[in-house]
C-alpha cells in the first residue's frame, strides 16, 4: 500500500514498456512463457492481463511467501477488470533471482521492476535471467539506481545504502543497474536513465528492454 504513489507515477512508463514488449510477440503462436522475479504483490499484473496478445503462463517468483495473499487479490482484480480474451495463468513459486528454478532457454520474457536493487548478487541474477530466456527473448526492467547527474546526491545514496539494506529488505541505493544489464546483454539493450520527481532517494531510475 505504501507503493501506490510510485506505481501511479510510473504507470504510463510501464504501459509503454509492456506495449513494446508485447508488440514483438503479437504474431507468434502458442502460449507465452513469462517470469516475473521479485513478483511480490504482482504490481504489473494489470498490464499483463489487459495487454498480452496471447495466452500467458506467468511464473511469479519471490522469496517472501507473505506476499502471495496480496498477489492473489491483485490477480483476481486484474482478471475481473480486463476485457482481453487472452488467458492468463499465474503460478507462484518460492525462489530467488540468483537461482531461478527454470530450465535453460524456456522463457519468452522476464519482468523485473524494483527487484534488481535488492537481489544479493545482481550480476549472478542477470546471468540467470539470460540463461532462462529463449534466444530473442526479452528482459523488461524498471529499477531505481545511483544518481548519474548529481555527484553529491550520489554520495548521499552511497552513505545511506547500509541503512537502506537493513530497513528495506536488502534494497541498495547505489547500484548502476543499466551498466550491469548492458554488460550481460551486450549491445541489445534499449534503456534510458531518468529522474522521477518527488521520490528522493529512488528518484534516479532506469527502464527499458534487453534482448537475449
Amino acid at each position: 500500500t505504501m507503493m501506490n504513489g510510485f506505481e501511479s507515477a510510473v504507470k504510463e512508463r510501464k504501459r509503454a514498456l509492456f506495449e513494446r514488449l508485447f508488440a514483438t510477440m503479437r504474431d507468434g503462436a502458442g502460449e507465452l512463457a513469462m517470469c516475473e522475479i521479485g513478483a511480490g504483490t504482482l504490481p504489473n499484473i494489470d498490464f499483463i492481463a489487459s495487454m498480452t496478445p496471447r495466452a500467458v503462463d506467468l511464473i511469479a517468483i519471490d522469496p517472501n511467501d507473505a506476499m502471495r495473499a496480496f498477489a492473489e487479490d491483485n490477480l483476481a482484480a486484474a482478471l475481473a477488470a480486463s476485457d482481453n480474451a487472452a488467458e492468463v495463468n499465474v503460478r507462484f513459486v518460492h525462489g530467488v533471482a540468483e537461482a531461478l528454478p527454470l530450465p535453460d532457454n524456456s522463457m519468452d520474457a522476464v519482468v523485473s521492476t524494483l527487484t534488481l536493487c535488492s537481489v544479493v548478487d545482481q550480476r549472478v541474477a542477470l546471468k540467470e535471467i539470460r540463461r532462462v530466456l529463449k534466444p530473442g527473448g526479452a528482459l523488461l526492467f524498471l529499477e531505481h539506481v545511483l544518481s548519474e547527474t548529481d555527484p553529491k546526491f550520489a554520495e548521499l545514496q552511497e552513505k545511506l545504502t547500509p541503512l537502506q539494506i537493513k530497513a528495506a529488505d536488502g534494497c541498495h541505493l547505489n547500484r548502476r543497474t543499466l551498466d550491469a544489464i548492458r554488460d550481460e546483454f551486450s549491445a541489445q539493450v534499449d534503456g534510458e536513465y531518468y529522474e522521477l520527481d518527488g521520490f528522493w532517494l529512488i528518484a534516479p531510475q532506469v527502464s527499458g528492454i534487453a534482448v537475449a
